[in-house]
């Protein structure tokens, strides 16, 4: 079988998509003839590698800035107009240079609008078989006022590439959910399994109970960690961050954190395990609530799996609160108020509580959230494909 990548991000394991392939995949990654990453902007990491078909966007921007300034620009550069010719224009050098011929199946990853668009022109010139894993949806919108919406012609792109495909994959519940509703397909829920289930640790915090956070701080968990700063601040616990950024939008709270570098994914678990609890942070924020109700973060099953309790804070109707109520296998803080920080952190001291929470989890990833269980979700896809 002639089995390709497409999709807007690499499958390296450097960021969570990445690593989510790479956990529930495993070997068959190997078999993959072509990975086409079918955008690539200036700032991302360079990739070297003979598997890889690379399209470069944006890289006229800096003489583009030159002629028109900066806010015509990026006004260009985000317009769909140019981001579907884009597509179009990888899809036609595809076929050319043979990377897509009638003998080949793909896994699509879709990040946004680029690789509907590249393979709804594939389609026009051969049938191309595909597994879809909607990992994100970030052609998705959200207002207050209309809910969630789609714009330009992208809810029919959708539409079209969901009822083409001979599975769909969605991050969470709630993803599958909102699909079946919209676009009536059947989806089935896949995401980042725990790469192991460790024993729980039993023993109470000490007196100052010690938190640790691993991974990025961007908008979407700014506003959640920053929660956690009057606490840390009044020494009624202590924070560590492993991560390349800091707070930005008050930059005085960086000295009440302590900060490390970023550390390999193989030592994430064994670090964490030195700690108290470990953070989940998912933004309150209305701007990001496409995110926060639909994500699950790769880093979820790992911390469910870690014997130590997880600690999540975000709004009560993000996907991962929701499915960790469910099986009420995590600390959950569904508010800013200091209160419900407090009440969470008291819970940590709670002999009863703490056990029944780390009770549940592992059962929880031994069931539902192992390496095995995703993996055997994706091998029946594969085969299924490659039956085709």
């Amino acid at each position: 079988m002639k089995l390709s990548f497409l999709s807007e991000m690499s499958a390296e394991p450097i960021h969570g998509g990445g690593v989510t392939l790479k956990r529930v995949l495993g070997s068959d990654l190997d078999c993959f003839e072509h990975f086409i990453k079918i955008v690539h902007y200036r700032n991302e990491p360079r990739i070297i590698s003979e598997k890889y078909q690379i399209f470069p966007f944006g890289c006229q921007a800096p003489k583009v800035q030159k002629i028109i300034g900066c806010t015509l620009t990026a006004k260009l550069f985000r317009s769909n107009l140019l981001r579907k010719r884009h597509s179009h224009q990888a899809a036609k050098l595809l076929l050319h240079n043979q990377v897509i011929t009638d003998q080949s199946k793909l896994l699509v990853c879709p990040q946004g609008e680029f690789s509907l668009y590249t393979l709804d022109m594939l389609s026009n010139y051969t049938k191309i078989p595909y597994i879809t894993w909607m990992m994100d949806d970030h052609l998705l919108n959200w207002d207050e006022n209309k809910g969630f919406f789609y714009k330009y012609d992208h809810y029919s792109l959708l539409k079209k590439h969901f009822k083409s495909a001979s599975k769909i994959f969605v991050i969470s519940p709630q993803l599958k959910d909102f699909y079946e509703k919209q676009f009536g397909v059947e989806c089935e829920v896949l995401f980042s399994p725990s790469p192991s289930i460790k024993d729980f640790i039993d023993n109470l915090p000490q007196e100052i109970p010690k938190l640790v956070y691993f991974g990025s701080i961007t908008p979407w968990q700014e506003d959640a960690l920053e929660v956690l700063i009057p606490l840390a601040q009044q020494r009624v616990v202590t924070l560590d961050i492993f991560s390349a950024h800091r707070f930005v939008r008050d930059t005085s709270l960086n000295q009440y954190v302590n900060f490390h570098h970023p550390i390999s994914s193989e030592l994430v678990i064994n670090v964490m395990r030195r700690y108290d609890a470990v953070i989940i942070p998912i933004s309150f924020c209305k701007k990001l609530y496409n995110m926060s109700y639909f994500n699950i973060a790769t880093k979820m099953s790992e911390c469910i799996g870690s014997g130590i309790p997880s600690i999540l804070i975000g709004p009560s109707d993000s996907a991962m609160i929701k499915f960790l109520n469910s099986y009420n296998a995590a600390i959950t803080i569904t508010s800013p108020s200091q209160q419900y920080v407090k009440d969470a952190i008291n819970s940590l001291k709670d002999t009863s509580q703490r056990k029944q929470i780390l009770e549940n989890a592992q059962l929880l990833v031994q069931t539902k959230l192992s390496q095995n269980y995703m993996t055997r979700k994706w091998k029946s896809a594969f085969d299924a494909l490659n039956s085709l």
